[in-house]
């Protein structure tokens, strides 16, 4: 969720839980891949709780690449990320945390940076994940 524009702050929401809790936690840093309602049942295999040693971007096969600015891989297949360094972490309750980031750099897929913003949204049709369950732009498109 965008939480300032200048400087641009995006905020998460977590289980203590989580190994991207944890990650986090550990490196002070962070991204938000935008995936597409498209990758529904890869991105739900990333909500399994598995091990920590278990890597869940081989599970989803799911592509990493580098980042700009951070040590924390992209996922090739989302075509927007946001690349951000940990600001605060608030707790809500013993097992819920809302995570607070600056984003360091952006990135998007070249073909649609090229189309104009309102196609731009068309073609990422992202996924937003409420409470279990999926919704694209307007729309659901599943449960976890």
């Amino acid at each position: 969720m965008p939480v300032c524009y200048s400087p641009p702050i995006y905020a998460i929401g977590s289980d203590k839980d989580r190994d991207t809790y944890r990650n986090i936690v550990e490196t002070e840093e962070f991204v938000l891949n935008v995936p597409s309602t498209s990758m529904l049942e890869k991105v739900n295999l990333t909500g399994i709780k598995f091990p920590a040693e278990i890597d869940e971007f081989g599970k989803a096969k799911f592509t990493p690449i580098p980042a700009l600015k951070v040590k924390t891989p992209l996922i090739a297949e989302c075509k927007s990320h946001f690349e951000c360094k940990l600001l605060n972490i608030y707790e809500i309750t013993k097992t819920r945390v809302i995570i607070i980031g600056e984003v360091v750099a952006i990135s998007i897929d070249r073909e649609l940076f090229l189309k104009n913003f309102a196609k731009q949204k068309g073609q990422i049709d992202p996924l937003f994940y409420v409470h279990g369950s999926y919704f694209g732009l307007g729309r659901y498109v599943g449960k976890r």
